[in-house]
Parts: C-alpha cells; structure tokens; sequence
C-alpha cells in the first residue's frame, strides 16, 4: 500500500500533461453548471445543453414529444462532450481524484499522444453506450473505469505496476465497478452502470490487445490487436444510430413535425405507431391527416385503432365522436359501425356507449322531428338505437314518433326498422306500440299487399261512380239513324193527335 501512496509525488505536469488538461477542461466545464444552479433546475439544464450535452428537450405544442432533440438534428459531438459535464462537485472532486491517481499510471506507459486517444476512445466509447437505449447521463465514469480495466490487464506483465497498483486496490475497484452496474441495472442509480460496464470492457480489450513492449507480440496476438482496431470503424454506424434512430417512435414523429408535406407526413406518423403504439397524440395526427386527404374511414379506423390500444385516452375518444359525426347517411354510418364492431370484438355495445354514437343520433332525430321531417327522424332515432340498443330515451321518442307518423310513410318505417333489427323485428313493434302483444309482426310485403288492395278497392269504387254520371257509351247508339231520334209523325185531325202533341 506504501508504494501505492507514493502516487502522490507524480502528480506533477510534467509526467502527465494530459491528464492536466483533462482536468481543466473538466473544471471550466462545470463552472457555468454550478453558476446557474442557484436560478433552479431549469437554468441548470439549458445551461448544460449551451454547454454541449446531450440533453432531453421537450415541444412546448406537444409535450408528449420528447428526446434529443438537439442529437436528431445531426449534432452529434455532444455525445463525448456530454462526459465532460457532472451532476454536482462531489462526483466532479471524486472523478478528478480518480483520474489523477489512475492517469498517473496510464499516461507514462501510452504516451501523451497515446493517453489522449484512450480518453478520447473510451469517452465515446461509454457515451455511444449510454445514448444508444436513449438514457440520459453525465460524467466520465466510463473512461475512469476503461483505465482501471486497462491497468489491470497491464499489470500481469508488466511488473512495476504491480507494485504501484496492488492486489487489494484491484479487488476494492472491482467491487466499486461491478456494484455501480447492478445497482443501476435494479433501478438505484449512483452511477450510469452501461457506460461504467462499457468502458470497463472496452479497457479491458485494449489491454489484451496491447499488452505492452515487454510481451512477444506473435502473429495472433498483432492479427487481433488490427482487428480491434479496425472495429472502432463501427463508432461511425453508431454515431448514426444515436442521431437518427430507426426504432424511436419519438424520432419519428420529430420527422414528421419536419415533412414538408402530408404524405410524407403520414408516412413518419405510421413508422412512429409501429415502434410505439402508445403515442396518443400520434394516433390523432394521423387519423386527422387522413381525414384532411377526404379518407373518411381511413380516419374513423386509425382513431379506433388508436382508442383500442389506448383506452383510456380521452383526445382519441373525443376525435372519434368528432368523426362520427363526418357520417351524414345510413350507409356510411353502417360501415363505420361495421368497423368499430371489427376492432372492438364483444366488447362494441360498451364502446357505442362510450362514444355515445346514440347521442348524436338523437339530437338529430329531436331537430328532424320538430323541423316536421317525420321520416328522416324515424331513420335517424333508429340508427341511434343500432348504436345503443338499450338506449330508453330513443325509444320513447320512436313510439311517439310512429303515431306521428302519415299513412303513406309506415311501409317505408317497417322496412328500415326490419333493415336494421331483423332478429328482434317483434320485440320492437310491441315495444314501440306499432302491434299488441300476441299480434302477427308487421310485414312490408303484407302491408304492401293491403295497400294494392285498397287502391284497387278505391279505385273500382271511383269507377263505379264514373259509371253512373257518365253518357251512354258510343256502341248504344250503333245502327241509329237521324231521322230515327226524330218525333214520329201526327195526323191533325186525329183525335190523339193534342195529346200527341203535348207529348212532345
């Protein structure tokens, strides 16, 4: 332990320049942080963010999109600049304590060029980690442990360093490092254990494959050590990922906020839903969207789908009434019940009511009905009911409205309640007061059948009328000829022939 102590007396600038540095730029750093807490969290972050980090930014519009913005727009050196920052002094005060004494082993055995490339590596390294899942984190706690795991693996053959970094400084530094990582893996985060588990393999690594001057460096070991290096070609893949992430759902919608145009648009809104169907607000974008196109059922399903796997979302339930209502005739509005009975299974009858799709049916009925349109209410009052079938109100309505309504517009009534409630045609005419119990059931085809015999019964009686008042038919006069309707002839001095004469 003595020897380890001696660490002290190389803490100079000469010997490790570069760890110097280092600790400057992480001092200036963190002082506009520590300036701008004093003015409340909110400073602290933008200070942060104007300080280069990687930093979750939120649209004021929408708050439901949230992320990285500033990476999502290509700035992707804040990724290793975000190891620069801390949270507080203390972790600042025990990250330099720590870089000190491990830079003053490091430096001296990889050079100052060498060191500045193994901070630089492994604080890109532990950052990419971190930012790669989209977790949020500060500080060089991946590059503190990429040094230990570095000197640990030098130390098997190189010999002064075992002195100057003994067994149980190796055993307490490994219980540090693996107790970070799974507390942050258990959700009790001191330290963020991806980028310490991160920097600490990738130390390691470097450490098998530069083991130093003293080791035979054999054909295997040199082929391994260019393929390691060769890998760090993958950092530029990576970079890319992290700024433009193919399976964020938030990043989708970011784009879609940025299209120029609503096909493009619609496009990252479904990309946004296949990665994340939670997104709500996503859900209303894109129902609205195909909406403003004129894709009328297009919108009805999307808000549906979006209702189905947000249930309890009060924007998708509203945007759905709201829709319901773009359906203005029976037919549009049975293929949109036909829709939501697909996507809701058995569970329809307490979604319509949930919707209240009776509703709006029967503020249109109320309005048809006191506008006298008698029949366009009956359609309307029995759609609402289709929509909610046990809906009282409805059928109060309805069995007012059938006493209301004229002769010539029942058989039409009969068929379209027929239309619509074919398996319980009976129950409702007894319930609506169109039959009595125990009656036969309505029939278009019966009423019909009584119509024609009425008009032939009315029009047989007219005829008949027709019949007494009307002239001699033409064929009563065939054979007749003029002087035939003249008077017949009187003899003067007859006797008859006076009264012959009054005759006529």
């Amino acid at each position: 332990m003595s020897s380890f102590l001696q660490l002290e007396f190389r803490f100079g600038l000469r010997h490790q320049p570069v760890i110097w540095l280092l600790v400057v730029v992480l001092v200036v750093m963190q002082l506009p942080i520590e300036l701008a807490r004093p003015a409340g969290d909110r400073s602290v972050r933008q200070a942060r963010r104007e300080m280069g980090a990687v930093t979750t930014l939120i649209y004021v519009q929408e708050p439901q999109l949230q992320g990285p913005i500033d990476l999502w727009q290509g700035e992707g050196w804040r990724i290793p600049a975000t190891t620069l920052q801390h949270e507080n002094l203390v972790t600042l005060a025990v990250t330099v304590l720590l870089l000190m004494v491990l830079g003053s082993l490091l430096e001296p055995r990889l050079g100052h060029f060498g060191c500045l490339l193994f901070v630089v590596l492994a604080a890109t390294v532990s950052s990419l980690a971190e930012v790669l899942p989209g977790r949020n984190f500060t500080g060089m706690s991946g590059v503190v442990a990429a040094m230990f795991a570095f000197l640990a693996i030098r130390r098997r053959h190189d010999s002064s360093l075992g002195h100057q970094f003994p067994e149980a400084f190796l055993q307490l530094g490994t219980v540090l490092l693996a107790s970070a990582v799974m507390l942050d893996l258990t959700g009790f985060r001191l330290l963020p254990g991806v980028a310490v588990a991160a920097g600490a393999v990738w130390g390691a690594l470097v450490g098998l494959a530069f083991p130093g001057p003293n080791v035979d460096r054999g054909r295997l070991r040199q082929t391994a050590a260019i393929g390691f290096a060769a890998a760090h070609l993958l950092l530029v893949p990576a970079f890319a990922l992290c700024m433009f992430p193919p399976w964020s759902g938030m990043y989708q919608w970011h784009l879609a906020r940025q299209a120029p145009d609503i096909p493009e648009r619609a496009a990252h809104y479904r990309a946004a839903l296949q990665q994340d169907p939670s997104l709500e607000i996503v859900w209303k974008h894109l129902a609205l969207t195909q909406a403003v196109e004129g894709q009328r059922f297009g919108s009805w399903t999307t808000a549906l789908k979006g209702l189905n796997q947000n249930r309890s979302s009060e924007e998708l339930t509203k945007l759905c009434r709201e829709l319901w209502k773009g359906f203005h005739n029976l037919p549009d509005r049975l293929g949109a019940l036909q829709l939501l009975q697909e996507e809701f299974g058995e569970e329809t009858p307490q979604w319509q009511a949930r919707l209240d799709l009776s509703w709006n049916f029967r503020v249109l009925g109320e309005h048809q009905a006191d506008q006298g349109q008698l029949a366009a209410a009956w359609q309307s009052l029995l759609e609402g009911l289709l929509a909610h079938p046990q809906d009282e109100r409805s059928l109060d309505m309805l069995e007012k409205l059938w006493l209301r309504l004229p002769p010539e517009d029942r058989l039409a009534a009969v068929g379209q309640l027929a239309e619509l409630f074919p398996d319980s045609v009976e129950r409702l005419q007894i319930r609506l007061g169109m039959i009595q119990t125990g009656e036969e059931p309505l029939n278009i085809h019966r009423m019909a059948a009584a119509d024609r015999e009425l008009a032939e019964a009315q029009d047989g009686r007219f005829a008949l009328d027709q019949q007494v008042i009307l002239p001699p038919a033409p064929d009563e006069t065939v054979g007749l000829q003029p002087h035939d309707l003249r008077a017949p002839a009187v003899d003067p001095d007859s006797p008859d022939s006076a009264s012959a004469g009054t005759r006529l």
